[in-house]
């Protein structure tokens, strides 16, 4: 399955010469409100290329894109291209993905041949444990499984050597 991202950049890829998917994508933006779209495209670099104001370019762009079935409805507020994407089929791509990968969904080799290392929660052994044990454990096993499924060979330490300071004053009483 394509991202979403993806296949926003390929669209607009279409409709703007001198610029490939990649740089396209680069490019997007995600607006800090809302209200402005999904996704939002500055057309401040294309004004070199085009010999235009960028307004008018982010017009003329916004207009070819109105028709597109990805997007639910398209803008152009300044030099900025707002997309909102049409949440329904949006929708039917997620879940179209989920039932064919089922629990690989999401999984990718962004981590091939690479290694991460989890220490988990490393407990003093000469003390007592308690429930703030757990909690780093789950959250270690947690990262383990994730780094995984993303393609890193995870490697898991937890080290029960911390014999802590109890042991050393015990020592420094005994000499």
């Amino acid at each position: 399955m394509k991202n979403i991202k993806n296949e926003i950049a390929e669209t607009l890829a279409k409709q703007i010469e001198g610029l490939s998917a990649n740089e396209i994508e680069s490019m997007l933006e995600i607006p800090a409100d809302n209200t402005h779209g999904d996704y939002a495209f500055p057309c401040f670099k294309l004004a070199k290329t085009l010999h235009k104001a960028p307004p008018m370019i982010a017009a003329e762009i916004a207009e070819k894109l109105k028709g597109e079935k990805l997007f639910e409805k398209v803008e152009q507020v300044n030099a900025y291209i707002n997309m909102f994407i049409d949440k329904k089929s949006f929708m039917n791509v997620v879940l179209l993905g989920v039932t064919e990968q089922k629990e690989k969904y999401g999984s990718s080799n962004v981590g091939e041949g690479r290694n991460v290392v989890i220490d988990y929660s490393s407990p003093n052994i000469a003390k007592p444990f308690h429930i703030g044990h757990i909690r780093s454990t789950v959250i270690g096993d947690s990262l383990y499984k994730i780094y995984n499924f993303i393609g890193y060979k995870s490697v898991g330490i937890n080290h029960l050597g911390d014999y802590g300071t109890q042991f050393g004053k015990m020592i420094v009483a005994y000499r």
